[in-house]
């Protein structure tokens, strides 16, 4: 498992993006290792807040930007992660990198491991509920057999 400022910062050397995409990116991240290697690729968890799964860490270490985007790193943090990590940050990046924010969280907003979560609350109610590793393992699967089917 890597810190998610580390998953972070791969993703943010593809380019800039708001903190909202850099979340959603960094959640696929965690969804696709789980359905691939069954265990965590970030050292943390995703609540399911109002606009999409977001990870209070991150949301801490990025707030600052609010919806402005968060500049490209011109870092090495690829040779910080293992092979297994690159893959799935690459598969992540290569479907869901052409996306901004609000349609990441339009998507995330379909699937199970965000719905499951949310019960009970209204659209525009907080929530801070963690959300669940078999459903995100799940969904995962779903997404990634989707690919390899197309």
């Amino acid at each position: 498992m890597y810190p998610v400022n580390i998953i972070a910062q791969a993703f943010l050397s593809y380019e800039s993006m708001s903190p909202k995409k850099l979340q959603k990116l960094c959640y696929y991240a965690q969804m696709f290792y789980l359905a691939l290697f069954n265990k965590k690729i970030i050292n943390g968890e995703f609540e399911a807040w109002i606009h999409g799964p977001v990870n209070r860490e991150l949301f801490y270490i990025y707030q600052g930007y609010k919806w402005t985007p968060i500049p490209k790193t011109f870092n090495n943090v690829f040779d910080l992660i293992d092979n297994n990590a690159k893959s799935v940050l690459n598969i992540v990046w290569s479907s869901f990198g052409k996306y901004n924010g609000d349609q990441l969280e339009v998507i995330t907003h379909t699937e199970i491991p965000w719905l499951n979560a949310r019960k009970g609350y209204l659209p525009y109610e907080p929530c801070s509920n963690v959300l669940n590793h078999d459903d995100m393992k799940i969904q995962g699967n779903k997404i990634i057999n989707k690919m390899l089917s197309n």
